[in-house]
């Protein structure tokens, strides 16, 4: 899926809100949406499902056929990889279970991955706007957010997800002064579900972003900007929901990933690489004036690299 992308134009001392997005992740489980219903005497009936949640598959059947609980019993002898995709969808089961009740024959439906991937609840990509304020240092003084989400066309976990969202904005940083209006978009497309990470990356990829855009406006290292932003020991650490931080290592796991990682050379290594690519590009750009599809080919390459989060010496390779 693309990533999430920001615009911002700053009029000191705030920005102007801009949009972001992010688009939804599909569910690379190893085994679809699977159901065997097999009947039992008196209507019971014994339902092998691939589900997270076995006891909910067996109250939404014994509702769906006015029975009582104690009559389905549900068994999970392997997910087959869920990561949440599993854990409210009841469709496969719930139409095995129709079927074997009316027919009292076994029932079993797998449905085909493409039917599973264009039915079935994918994660809910977010919108967002912002209009955040800064010093010249990078240090946030206050934000004003929209989040809005793509439920699809029923809530399922929706009011969960963009809750664990709005705890998640902070991150690891303090924010003195916040605003933040939540939407649950209802929409003509398949139901939004539980995804691994369940609304946290959701909000924790807008305060990166714009992290990452004001160290861009200052033309600072994103690192500084987010050293001077983290929660603090003794004071700035209490939370947009009023939670004291107490056991906060953050710096200290932060210095410890820049040092390990050679972030300083590499930061370095890369910048110096790209300016010689722009270089390159103009260069080049002046021998293709009279070959579109030179000029176009070159933009393509040279986005690449610009956009490319490999290092320096597999970028050189590609070069040459």
């Amino acid at each position: 899926p693309p990533p999430f992308f920001f615009l911002m134009i700053r009029r000191p001392p705030r920005s102007s809100p801009k949009p972001s997005s992010g688009a939804s992740d599909v569910y690379k489980r190893q085994e679809g949406q699977v159901c065997l219903v097999v009947p039992k005497e008196d209507n019971s009936l014994l339902v092998y499902s691939s589900t997270q949640h076995p006891s909910e598959t067996q109250q939404i059947i014994a509702k769906m056929l006015k029975q009582k609980s104690n009559s389905i019993t549900v068994m999970v002898r392997r997910i087959g990889g869920g990561f949440g995709g599993k854990e409210t969808n009841f469709l496969t089961s719930a139409i095995c279970a129709m079927l074997s009740h009316k027919t009292k024959q076994p029932i079993k439906l797998r449905l085909d991955r493409d039917d599973d991937i264009i039915i079935t609840g994918k994660r809910h990509d977010f919108y967002s706007e912002y209009e955040v304020g800064f010093n010249d240092e990078g240090k946030i003084n206050g934000l004003k957010l929209k989040l809005a989400s793509r439920c699809g066309m029923s809530p399922d976990l929706s009011y969960a997800i963009n809750e664990r969202a709005l705890l998640h904005i902070d991150n690891a940083y303090y924010l003195s002064d916040l605003e933040v209006k939540n939407y649950l978009c209802k929409t003509n497309t398949s139901s939004s579900t539980a995804f691994r990470g369940f609304g946290g990356n959701q909000g924790m990829m807008a305060i990166e972003n714009i992290i990452d855009n004001v160290a861009r406006f200052l033309k600072k290292d994103p690192s500084e900007v987010r050293k001077i932003n983290f929660y603090g020991q003794n004071k700035r650490n209490i939370t947009h929901y009023g939670m004291k931080i107490n056991d906060n290592v953050i710096q200290d796991i932060f210095k410890s990933l820049l040092n390990k990682s050679n972030y300083k050379k590499r930061f370095e290594e890369i910048r110096k690489f790209k300016k010689g690519i722009f270089k390159l590009f103009f260069l080049i750009q002046n021998v293709c004036l009279n070959r579109l599809f030179l000029l176009e080919g070159l933009t393509i390459i040279l986005r690449l690299f610009l956009t490319s989060a490999t290092c320096p010496q597999t970028l050189n390779k590609l070069y040459r």
